[in-house]
This record gives structure tokens, C-alpha cells and sequence, in this order.
């Protein structure tokens, strides 16, 4: 079993940045195979993919992603999906 994981900051809400991670999601083609408040669980058909966006205060958070897979290979997808999550940004 293999892991990699994420950490970004972002001046977001963890409630924006989670609709963030539902576009990139669909974007990447990672099926969202289940979520809550603040976190998706994707699946890439290799790979499981966590987001969570953890409040820091009402305009930024965490979002930490972690991606798990039997293969090595499998987990890579762990930084395509950080690098669309760090090109978020706020629109008024």
C-alpha cells in the first residue's frame, strides 16, 4: 500500500474550497464515492483520494489531501489534484 499527502493553505473558506475540490474532482475525472460538511472521498479507479478543508477562520483554511493506492504510480494523482486546488482563487 502506498500513501502521499498534501497541505495547502488558502485564503478561502473551507466551504468554498470544498466546492473548489468538487470542480477539480469532475475536472481530473475522480468519481466522488462519498462526502460530508467539509471533505470528498474520490476514486480514481487506482487510487482513493481524501480532501479535507479544515477551517482556520471564516476567510482561510487547510486542505490537506492524501491519496492512497496498492500501486506506486496510483498516488501521483495526489499532486495533479494539489496544483488544481493551489490555482484557486476568490471571485467577487
Amino acid at each position: 500500500m502506498f500513501m502521499q499527502h498534501r497541505v495547502l493553505r488558502k485564503g478561502l473558506s473551507a466551504r468554498a474550497m470544498t466546492g473548489s475540490v468538487d470542480r477539480a474532482f469532475h475536472a481530473l475525472s475522480i468519481r466522488t464515492a462519498a462526502s460530508g460538511n467539509d471533505w470528498r472521498l474520490g476514486d480514481t479507479g487506482s487510487a482513493l483520494v481524501l480532501c479535507q478543508a479544515m477551517p482556520v477562520g471564516d476567510d482561510a483554511c487547510y486542505v490537506m489531501c492524501v491519496a492512497v493506492s496498492e500501486q506506486q504510480s496510483g498516488v501521483a494523482v495526489i499532486d495533479t489534484v494539489k496544483d488544481k486546488l493551489s490555482k484557486t482563487v476568490a471571485i467577487d
